[in-house]
């Protein structure tokens, strides 16, 4: 990797570990986290397009158990243009 790949790289570690350590700090919506189940448990399929990387969604995901809600996951790493 070039030296600005590393520190790219770098970078987005730094901020990996600094939103796991401040996960705890954020809520969901009142009211959120019943709705999203009870439309699981109505058999709706429910997925999640995001702009977000999929490292970055993953710590945000798994600390509100919300994967098991969702038929599928996509974030912007994931598919070829992001944005327009």
């Amino acid at each position: 990797l070039s030296d600005e790949s590393e520190r790219a790289e770098e970078g987005f570690e730094a901020f990996l570990t600094h939103q796991r350590s401040q996960v705890h700090t954020i809520s969901l919506h009142r009211g959120m986290d019943a709705l999203l189940r009870k439309i699981k448990q109505a058999a709706i399929p429910m997925g999640v397009m995001t702009g977000r990387h999929h490292a970055d969604l993953k710590i945000m995901v798994d600390h509100f158990a919300l994967h098991p809600l969702f038929e599928v996951v996509v974030s912007d790493d994931q598919v070829s243009k992001p944005k327009p």
